[in-house]
C-alpha cells in the first residue's frame, strides 16, 4: 500500500468519525480529499454519498453511491446507502431495488 492510499484511509476514518458526530460538511471534505488521493477507493466515494445525503443533496449523493458501486459492485453498504436518497426522491421502487441488492450481497 502506497503513501497516498494510507493517507486516504486515514482521511476515511476521520470522515467516518465526523459523520458519527453529525459533522457532515467536515466529513464530506475528508472523504473528498481521500478520493483525490485514492480515486479507486469505493469506501471514500460511499462516505461522500453518506455525507451528501445527510446534507440533503440527494442527487449528488446518488452520484457518489453509483461511483462506489462502479468500483465495487458487491459493496453492500453502497447499495444500502443508495436506497435512502432514492427514497427521499420518492423513487420507491428504485430504493427497494437498491435495498434488495444490498441484502442479496450481505444477508
Amino acid at each position: 500500500m502506497g503513501r497516498d492510499q494510507k493517507e486516504a484511509l486515514s482521511l476515511i476514518r476521520r470522515g467516518t468519525n465526523k459523520c458519527n458526530c453529525s459533522h457532515y460538511l467536515d466529513a464530506l471534505l475528508s472523504f473528498a480529499e481521500a478520493t483525490k488521493l485514492d480515486p479507486n477507493n469505493a469506501e471514500a466515494w460511499h462516505g461522500m454519498g453518506i455525507a451528501l445525503a445527510h446534507l440533503g443533496q440527494c442527487y449528488k449523493a446518488l452520484t457518489m453511491f453509483d461511483k462506489a458501486i462502479e468500483l465495487n459492485p458487491k459493496y453492500a453498504d453502497a447499495w444500502h446507502g443508495k436506497g435512502a436518497p432514492l427514497h427521499d426522491l420518492d423513487r420507491y421502487d428504485d430504493a427497494l431495488a437498491a435495498y434488495d441488492r444490498a441484502i442479496e450481497i450481505d444477508p
